[in-house]
């Protein structure tokens, strides 16, 4: 069986440190986690992106632009972006409208090419846990919502949803809140659109119209590292961490960043394996 140290815990001006005591080992591997420790409860909280970093949509008009998205404008409750309990924010769906003003949505381009095809990136600021996204929508019909830490990457499918169509609500739209059914870990939310409704049945064209996008996310996973260290059965040593990886040779030496900069996980052969070597997770 794989031997197994585990630290998942946050701390304040403090170091916790634990070594390999099995007597068999001709090495040592420690690691501990510094973090500033956070007043914020655990749980998953209203965020909003704090940037739209790319689409092949476009604006339809200057008044309309991309920022709608992610500056509340229009919707009739307002929240703190991060610090709001997402849940219970949209606790009562009658609170939770926002204005069908024109000027309060994001507008895309019209297109005579249907269904209506196109993708949105939004970027959270930083890596977060997230499960739902509530997205106040208009005219988006299927929509798929990819997670990305690295845009250039694969991406995760969090899941394909169809929208509500509120082309005609008279004032104002409730949002549709949409759960993925388990928890996706990235910077960046890629709204895949794949259709979308027309403002009269027989319309030759169609285009996005969103209000406002926020997802669910735990806030609290940005800032707190993790690490797990496994001896695997030939010997080898497997690293899984979240933020940065550190490492020295000596319990009181100086740590600096793991070469390459790994992301998550981070692979010792045992032929390359150390006397003594300690990592740690330190939070972005």
């Amino acid at each position: 069986m794989p031997t197994r140290r585990s630290l998942n815990e946050e701390v304040e001006l403090s170091i916790n440190l634990k070594t390999n005591p099995s007597p068999s080992c001709a090495w040592h591997v420690g690691f501990f986690a510094l973090a500033l420790a956070s007043n914020t409860v655990s749980g998953y909280f209203t965020l909003s992106p704090v940037a739209v970093v790319g689409s092949d949509l476009g604006i339809s008009d200057p008044i309309t632009p991309y920022e709608n998205m992610i500056n509340q404008s229009g919707i009739s409750a307002p929240f703190v972006s991060g610090v709001t309990d997402f849940d219970t924010y949209f606790a009562n769906p009658n609170k939770t409208f926002a204005n069908l003003n024109g000027t309060n949505n994001w507008q895309s381009k019209f297109s005579f090419e249907l269904p209506l095809k196109g993708y949105v990136d939004l970027d959270l600021g930083a890596s977060y846990k997230i499960n739902k996204i509530a997205i106040w929508n208009v005219s988006v019909k299927d929509v798929t919502v990819k997670i990305f830490d690295d845009l250039n990457g694969p991406g995760q499918i969090a899941g394909s949803f169809i929208l509500t169509d509120h082309w005609h609500f008279f004032s104002s739209y409730p949002v549709d809140v949409v759960s993925f059914g388990a928890v996706y870990r990235g910077r960046y939310v890629r709204l895949e659109i794949e259709s979308a409704y027309t403002v009269n049945f027989n319309d030759p064209f169609a285009y996005a119209n969103i209000g406002e996008v926020v997802v669910s996310a735990d806030v609290t996973a940005s800032t707190s590292p993790t690490l797990d260290i496994i001896r695997n059965p030939n010997g080898d040593i497997t690293v899984t961490f979240t933020g940065t990886l550190q490492t020295t040779g000596t319990v009181d030496g100086t740590f600096v960043d793991v070469a390459g900069n790994p992301q998550g996980i981070y692979m010792l052969p045992k032929a390359s394996l150390s006397a003594q070597q300690y990592f740690r997770a330190q939070g972005n």
